[in-house]
């Protein structure tokens, strides 16, 4: 079915420890045959600086600016695409509620310079979108299209991203979360 072995390995995982699970609790007789992994391709797990670069440089404005935010603050996906303003504090600092993140905690980050640069243009676009288009209505989300409503989950990550990346040169596995990693590496 064209998995990679990345995929597989994970489905022959989960098999292994049903089948242990099976020895041990269900007092199974036999033993199971040994289940080899397969070789899985390296990857890269972060960017360098310059890579970054051309990464945003590649994309349209709007996924620049979340690229790069993600890349300033270490930020998943979801909690980019769905940042609220009721979350941003005075420009300086991020205070997400414990609902919004993956593990269920809140989370405070400090904001660089060059976040809040962003912060700064994604507010005056938000002024300028909603005086122009009466339609629009409040915008509650920091990173909009020109509806008001963040972009869905797969489009940031869809086609155009991948485009972008490739007109940047990156390999093509390089998603969004890569620059998560890409935050915590230069840390």
């Amino acid at each position: 079915k064209n998995l990679s072995n990345a995929t597989v390995n994970c489905y022959l995982t989960y098999l292994r420890a049903m089948m242990n699970f099976a020895m041990d609790e269900l007092e199974l007789k036999f033993a199971p045959p040994r289940i080899k992994l397969l070789e899985e391709n390296k990857r890269t797990n972060y960017l360098e600086p310059d890579e970054v670069r051309r990464l945003i440089r590649a994309l349209d404005p709007l996924r620049a600016d979340m690229a790069e935010f993600a890349f300033h603050t270490g930020l998943r996906n979801n909690n980019v695409r769905l940042l609220k303003w009721e979350y941003v504090r005075d420009l300086a600092v991020l205070d997400i509620p414990a609902s919004e993140m993956k593990n269920g905690k809140p989370l405070c980050i400090p904001l660089n310079k060059d976040a809040q640069k962003i912060l700064r243009r994604r507010r005056n676009e938000k002024e300028d979108l909603q005086f122009t288009c009466k339609y629009v209505g409040k915008i509650d989300h920091v990173f909009f299209q020109d509806n008001g409503k963040p972009l869905s989950q797969k489009a940031v990550c869809n086609g155009t991203w991948r485009k972008a990346v490739k007109i940047a040169g990156l390999p093509p596995g390089t998603t969004f979360h890569t620059l998560r990693h890409t935050f915590a590496s230069m840390h």
